[in-house]
């Protein structure tokens, strides 16, 4: 079984306000893209992180205002800070119920979104996706905050938590993988 995971981002360079493209941050333009959104969103980047297993999109795509929180709350999940049975995803927008499920003898997850359920997936399948995942989005993301001030913004408190959390999760992640530690 293949699992992984793919983010895409609402194109911050609309033709018209009804236009509603996503954009794969794996581009020449992923830091113009990314700035962009941020400043447009008042510091949250909107988009989907969607599970795909067998090349097959799971459900639909899967709607966040806050692609970061929804990433820390994938990597909180199967980090060693998930609830022994369920552990909510944060899709910040969604209306829908999202969590991941532990079967009972713990060695096997599930994703459910709503009334959709996954197959079980073994646990370091599906933490190894999720590791994937958020770091190939932070790969294309601008982590100098600093440089991310949105309209007259000028305190750092402004700077989302989620931001600044994920990007020092991705900095001892990357920091960890180049010293040939496993991340998963």
């Amino acid at each position: 079984m293949k699992v992984y995971f793919k983010t895409l981002v609402y194109n911050p360079f609309p033709k018209n306000d009804d236009d509603f493209e996503l954009l794969d941050l794996a581009t020449d333009r992923h830091f113009e893209i990314y700035n962009e959104s941020y400043y447009r969103d008042a510091g949250f980047i909107r988009g989907m992180v969607d599970l795909y297993i067998d090349d097959g999109l799971f459900v639909n795509h899967i709607y966040t205002d806050n692609i970061h929180l929804t990433w820390l709350s994938y990597l909180k999940s199967v980090l060693g800070e998930m609830h022994p049975k369920k552990s909510f995803i944060a899709y910040d927008g969604e209306m829908v119920s999202t969590y991941l499920e532990r079967d009972s003898n713990g060695e096997n997850l599930r994703l459910i979104y709503g009334n959709h359920k996954t197959t079980w997936i073994p646990s370091n399948q599906l933490k190894q996706a999720i590791v994937k995942g958020f770091m190939e989005f932070m790969s294309h993301t601008n982590r100098d905050v600093e440089s991310l001030k949105y309209m007259d913004q000028e305190d750092d408190d402004e700077i989302t938590e989620e931001i600044l959390e994920a990007n020092e999760i991705y900095e001892k992640m990357l920091s960890d993988s180049k010293k040939g530690k496993p991340l998963y």
